[in-house]
């Protein structure tokens, strides 16, 4: 019953948030990375925020245990993101607060899993780095992909889904599973205005970096919890996606912060001019069989090596059909205008005519 409440609620706060963003010009205009054609309100990604809120005071009034460090990191770095999505904030800015969210997302999993920092080693601390930048950028990815109608919402619907069967039915890791469905819910409220030909609202930053943090925050516990990582399938379509583009944009000789239309998703929505719907119906079906093994396999007890030599060799498939695919759709290259390439092809034909000349 409260979840029926709750989601008739934030029906309401969603039209009254179109009414101030078309008033107050809260929109996503038309660019060179746009896959749309008209202005859009964007930020509606908030409504994720409002429910986490509502668990907040839910949990409270109930007296269940609530994990604040992740909490206040995610409720801190949508703030900014909000801010940002009305009025774009210097990059550098956002980029400090999200590196004090992460270090409190990662303090809050020192909490869970009692790990001591005092004592650590140089490298420990060398690791503990590479962890901070990876979920830095894991967050960020998350933030890529709200780029095509409905993807950033179903995605997220597969991810909660699978913890909710897998914390039931496999592993006990989640403290209050109640947030997982104050989260679903605002998601699905956030996919019937998203998921459409024509969409009434946009994510924005402020609903994917916060989603960006829980999910990650989530991912980890669960990692940890386990020693599967296995479970990082539950991420991967972000991960080749988002990820293999970042890496695709710096060969490139690009700024990763800046707009741009090289996404697979992009290239199938704006230069191929396949339906939005389509596409995202695609990722998400790929994701769900996905996250379906990993949750049947530990629901088995399939082994790990098994889990490992499976997951990894389909990894490695989808990988190499999406690098393929897109260099297909991108007219046989990948790395066109790649200043770092083409200086590094300068350098060995310059090489090879020395030693002819010789």
């Amino acid at each position: 019953m409260i979840y029926l409440v709750l989601f008739l609620l934030l029906i309401a706060l969603m039209n009254v948030y179109f009414w101030l963003g078309r008033k107050y010009g809260i929109v996503a205009h038309v660019n060179e990375r746009s896959s749309h054609k008209k202005p859009v309100i964007t930020g509606a990604g908030i409504i994720f925020v409002v429910s986490y809120l509502f668990y907040l005071l839910y949990a409270v009034v109930v007296g269940i245990e609530v994990n604040w460090l992740i909490s206040i990191s995610a409720l801190m770095i949508a703030l900014v993101s909000f801010f940002d999505d009305i009025k774009e904030i210097w990059f550098f800015f956002r980029l400090c607060f999200q590196v004090v969210a992460v270090l409190l997302l990662m303090w809050q999993l020192k909490l869970d899993f009692s790990i001591s920092f005092l004592g650590l080693k140089m490298l420990d601390w060398i690791a503990f780095s590479f962890l901070l930048i990876l979920f830095v950028g894991a967050v960020n990815l998350y933030n890529f992909i709200d780029g095509i109608n409905g993807l950033i919402g179903g995605l997220s619907l597969v991810f909660f889904i699978s913890v909710i069967f897998l914390d039931v039915y496999v592993v006990d890791f989640i403290k209050n599973i109640e947030k997982i469905y104050f989260l679903i819910v605002p998601t699905l409220v956030f996919l019937i205005y998203n998921f459409r030909k024509k969409p009434v609202c946009f994510c924005g930053d402020v609903g994917s970096i916060f989603l960006g943090m829980i999910v990650v925050y989530l991912l980890s516990l669960l990692i940890i919890r386990t020693d599967n990582f296995t479970y990082i399938l539950m991420f991967s379509i972000i991960i080749i996606e988002a990820g293999y583009t970042v890496i695709q944009r710096l060969l490139m000789g690009q700024n990763i912060f800046k707009p741009h239309r090289i996404h697979l998703f992009q290239l199938l929505c704006n230069q191929y001019g396949h339906s939005h719907l389509k596409v995202t119906s695609i990722y998400v079906f790929i994701q769900t069989i996905l996250a379906l093994f990993v949750v049947l396999a530990n629901y088995y007890e399939m082994s790990l090596s098994w889990q490992y030599s499976i997951g990894g060799t389909v990894f490695f498939i989808i990988s190499l059909l999406y690098v393929l695919y897109k260099r297909e759709l991108q007219g046989g290259h990948l790395l066109e205008d790649g200043k770092p390439i083409r200086k590094l092809r300068k350098m060995v034909y310059k090489k090879e005519s020395t030693k002819k000349h010789i």
